[in-house]
């Protein structure tokens, strides 16, 4: 009775624990808001200022899909790796034909004792891995999402200085460095 509720107690800790490893991260940044601007040196600046936003929210992609990826990777290496445990604990039966054939028995009972906890804590890892890469999914959602709003808030901002600037000043507006 006590191994289920220890069991039940530890599978609850490595979700929690795989959230809060999928949670690291901003998620997507809300860009800034444009201002209704009547000068050009304003428009000017929402443009700058929504261009920065637009980097801001290229690194949050960026960085969310490394996260996605890494932990993907490691979830996967988990599972060969529990995969393989598994069928060592399988080739018990042949254990028992290594034992008749003079390999040590400690060796062959320390593995079969061993095995199921190796195996149970594998799986512990791999629930919280698996949880972590749903985490970092929704993570990666948003983060896209607020690139996309980047990406029509910088629109808005260019219509600002079409706007409010003459064809010699949007020119020189669009023509500044970029910030990232």
């Amino acid at each position: 009775m006590w191994v289920i509720i220890i069991s039940i107690v530890l599978v609850a800790g490595a979700i929690a624990a795989g959230y809060a490893a999928g949670g690291a991260g901003r998620g997507g940044a809300e860009p800034g808001n444009n201002s209704t601007v009547s000068d050009c040196e304003s428009a000017c600046d929402q443009w700058d200022a929504r261009r920065a936003d637009l980097c801001a929210a290229e690194l949050d992609v960026t960085n969310a899909e490394a996260v996605r990826d890494t932990t993907k990777d490691i979830l996967l290496a988990l599972l060969g790796l529990k995969f393989a445990a598994l069928a060592t604990m399988l080739a018990g039966g042949a254990a028992t034909a290594a034992a008749a054939a003079g390999v040590s028995a400690a060796i062959l009972n320390v593995i079969a004792t061993l095995g199921p906890f190796a195996i149970a804590a594998i799986a512990l890892v791999i629930a919280a891995l698996t949880t972590a890469l749903a985490r970092a999914a929704i993570i990666l959602g948003k983060a896209r999402q607020a690139l996309t709003d980047a990406r029509q808030a910088l629109n808005a901002a260019r219509q600002l200085v079409n706007d409010n600037c003459t064809n010699e000043e949007s020119t020189a507006c669009f023509e500044r460095p970029a910030p990232c």
